[in-house]
């Protein structure tokens, strides 16, 4: 790896952990309010001038379309250095990014992973170039998509070099996310078989098998599947008896609290009061969908 390519790793790396702020002194349990102030970075072990290439680095990320807008905030010792905001919070509307803008959250557990893989870097534990199969041996002999068949199946072929550790931390190692489940890498997985085998052998989605695959089943268009009211009205569409087993493997009690993070139509939460659980919390930012959710467990209130 190339020494322009190490730095950019580096700042690239750096920026997807910027918001992970640990204020100091909180080792006694209590809550510990961040000072938003903005103090000298050579006051905490800085320099004004680094700081200004992150500046230039993010953006050149909105320049370059990467992303709309960001928010930063770099802190130590319980001291903020560092508080930007960059691009557009509404590309709609051309609104710009304000610090006070309200982010819906996703895998907030990459903040300490990240963290605690500079610590590792900074021990000398890991290099950017190093290939992830030195750590996790499995990934060795990896095989890469070709493309698809006539029938649909999956090509495979060696990578030009196997995937490392920079690749891996900067999402760009070639594995495949999983969220949509259209790729053909995911609709390998295999689910749980039809129960209505009458069609199979002209769906050409399953190439002729008995099962589900992985996208069928689980990841559908949030879009279309909006249309489709009588078949699945939510994504995560589930039986309510299938949330009331999972309730029950973890013993269903008026002490156990249940949380589910995509409350959809409320089957969850239905789920949860029949099973006596003394506190549900649910989330949902789609306001129809919400009002189902409510309209539902109202219903079991009533019977």
């Amino acid at each position: 790896m190339n020494a322009n390519r190490s730095a950019s790793f580096a700042i690239a790396f750096l920026s997807s952990v910027l918001f992970f702020v640990v204020p100091g002194g909180a080792q006694d349990g209590q809550h510990r309010t961040l000072d938003m102030t903005v103090v000298s970075p050579e006051s905490v072990g800085f320099s004004a001038e680094r700081i200004e290439r992150l500046h230039a680095y993010m953006k050149q990320v909105i320049d370059e379309k990467e992303l709309s807008g960001m928010v930063t905030i770099l802190a130590r010792h319980g001291k903020v250095v560092d508080y930007w905001n960059y691009g557009q919070r509404d590309m709609a509307s051309g609104a710009p990014m304000t610090k006070d803008t309200i982010f819906r959250d996703f895998s907030m557990t990459k903040p300490v992973t990240g963290v605690a893989m500079m610590i590792l870097y900074e021990q000398g534990k890991w290099l950017p170039s190093d290939p992830i199969s030195k750590f996790i041996p499995e990934f060795a002999h990896l095989k890469v998509l070709k493309g698809v068949d006539a029938e649909g199946k999956a090509e495979l072929e060696d990578p030009q070099h196997a995937p490392t550790m920079a690749e891996l931390m900067s999402h760009t190692a070639g594995f495949t996310y999983g969220f949509f489940g259209n790729t053909p890498v995911d609709r390998l997985a295999i689910g749980v078989p039809y129960a209505d085998k009458s069609n199979i052998k002209r769906w050409a989605h399953t190439g002729g098998g008995d099962k589900r695959c992985r996208g069928n089943n689980w990841f559908v268009p949030y879009k279309t599947i909006r249309s489709r009211e009588q078949q699945r009205p939510h994504p995560a569409t589930f039986p309510v008896e299938l949330a009331e087993q999972c309730i029950k493997l973890h013993g269903a009690e008026a002490g156990l609290v249940v949380m589910d993070p995509f409350v959809g139509i409320g089957h969850s939460a239905v789920a949860a009061k029949n099973c006596g659980v003394g506190k549900f919390i649910g989330f949902e930012i789609d306001g129809e969908y919400l009002a189902e959710a409510r309209e539902a467990v109202g219903r079991q209130n009533e019977e």
